[in-house]
């Protein structure tokens, strides 16, 4: 028995899936204030999904029909919606993995690499030996025998980004903004729906309905955001016991001030002031991972929020930092050196006041710094920034 497909719906979620993706391109709402890989997944995302609209929309079209335009749309419309499906589920791991632990995790980033060589190989097969889906003598798309496999791939996406998503919450809890289930919650029903039953054209306009959900809470981010190096400001410092769900959380809070800013500023410009501030917030970011936040208080002066009081961590993170200003200044051949003064205090958020950590953190960190100024007595002092 044929299947009726009401071919206006599917133009109708179609075209909506796309006309919401180039109002989003046109509003450029998936930029940030500043360039970095976040942004150019979103915008391949946006891309790659108006692409799977107007395949998924000529697929439908085409198929039944007779020729052999029809077969050749029918075809290569639904090795596109395939092959387009296998790299949005690469795009949606990375995107997690970039934005929850500040870098490409490298374990995640071979098993994306497998998933998208079986799904690539399984599409090559299919051209010679219809596996996944093929097209009958009317030109009729069906699916193949193993079509639940390649569907499986996407599902595996989607977990391997929640599995780093609960992963880092379980460390705590202080995360940086991620709308998993804004996001998550249409494309299970859409894909779910479209693949459950045949003829449906469900699964491209959510996962439009979803970037788009996306893209408009991660706007809230801009508002915690320092322009300058990307890290979150002091706003979201004066928000964190809200954004945290105001729960029972022991945490490890550090202060950080740059030893002799003053003296690049006044020294280098301003501009190598900026560029000092940029690669601190990087170290910082390094150094942390999806441990905790990294903060720029004010100035050269920077918090970190790290989701644990385990005295191991703490001192990891520590000597990460510090090495990593040993390598900037080995590797960049400055006339200056960069270094940091670190005080650091856990708290209770259910019960301690984030004022009262503050000081305490704020007189660590300078006892740390006359510390450094006492080993470091050729350190210009009359430049000298506390």
């Amino acid at each position: 028995m044929s299947i009726q497909i009401d071919l206006l719906a599917v133009y109708v979620a179609d075209v909506t899936g796309i006309v919401l993706m180039i109002m989003v391109l046109i509003g450029k709402r998936w930029k940030s204030h500043f360039k970095n890989i976040k942004t150019e997944i979103l915008f391949a995302m946006i891309v790659f999904i108006i692409i799977g609209c107007a395949a998924d929309a000529v697929s439908f079209a085409s198929d039944g029909k007779s020729g052999a335009l029809a077969h050749f749309a029918v075809s290569i419309s639904n090795f596109i919606t395939f092959s387009d499906g296998l790299v949005l589920g690469s795009l949606w791991t990375m995107l997690i993995s970039w934005h929850i632990e500040g870098r490409f995790n490298p374990r995640i980033k071979h098993y994306i690499m497998a998933m998208d060589a079986l799904g690539l190989a399984l599409l090559a097969v299919n051209f010679f030996n219809p596996i996944i889906f093929f097209i009958d003598e009317t030109n009729t798309y069906h699916r193949g025998s193993l079509y639940m496999v390649f569907f499986g791939l996407d599902v595996i996406f989607m977990l391997i980004g929640i599995g780093i998503y609960l992963g880092a919450k379980k460390k705590g809890g202080i995360l940086k903004f991620f709308p998993l289930a804004q996001f998550f919650t249409p494309i299970v029903g859409g894909v779910v729906l479209q693949t459950m039953v045949y003829g449906f054209s469900t699964m491209w306009l959510s996962m439009s309905m979803a970037v788009c959900g996306l893209i408009l809470s991660l706007q809230n981010e801009n508002i915690y955001t320092d322009k300058l190096t990307g890290l979150y400001n002091r706003f979201y410092l004066d928000d964190i016991r809200e954004l945290s769900g105001n729960r029972h959380m022991i945490i490890t809070a550090m202060m950080l001030d740059m030893n002799g800013f003053k003296y690049i500023n006044d020294n280098y410009g301003h501009s190598e002031g900026d560029y000092a501030l940029i690669s601190a917030a990087d170290i910082f970011g390094q150094a942390v991972g999806n441990y905790g936040t990294v903060i720029r208080f004010a100035g050269d002066e920077f918090v970190i929020l790290l989701n644990t009081g385990r005295q191991d961590i703490i001192d990891k993170i520590i000597e990460k930092i510090h090495k990593g200003f040993d390598k900037f200044n080995a590797e960049e051949g400055k006339g200056y050196e960069l270094s940091v003064s670190i005080g650091y205090g856990i708290m209770d958020m259910a019960e301690e006041n984030e004022d009262d950590i503050l000081r305490e953190i704020d007189e660590k960190m300078y006892d740390d710094k006359k510390r450094f100024y006492e080993t470091h007595e050729n350190y210009e002092r009359r430049n000298k920034h506390y």
